[in-house]
């Protein structure tokens, strides 16, 4: 079993882990990770802690049983991507700034 931290504090315990993939008998959504996951801290039963830095949930299913989900690091390709969409915002307020917007 295992425990998760996410960057808010939130704390989701009594986890397997199976490969890559948590499972747990809590009913979970995507929801419950949004806007958390910029650090995650993951401890084990022996004590060992590892992190997820600048993640992004891969997987999230629920079903009567619970919920399995899967965390890992964002791409480069994604880190790229949300670095271009917020320069677009950027660019897209000044210009509104600058005709009168």
């Amino acid at each position: 079993m295992c425990t998760i931290t996410l960057s808010d504090g939130t704390i989701i315990n009594n986890l397997s882990l199976d490969g890559g993939t948590f499972t747990t008998e809590q009913q979970l959504t995507a929801e419950t990770f949004e806007g958390k996951l910029d650090y995650v801290l993951v401890h084990d039963d022996n004590g060992i802690t590892s992190s997820v830095h600048d993640g992004y949930l891969y997987q999230c299913e629920s079903d009567r049983n619970g919920t399995r989900f899967v965390i890992g690091e964002k791409t480069e390709d994604m880190k790229r991507e949300e670095r271009n969409t917020e320069l677009e915002l950027a660019l897209t307020e000044l210009y509104e700034m600058i005709i009168g917007g």
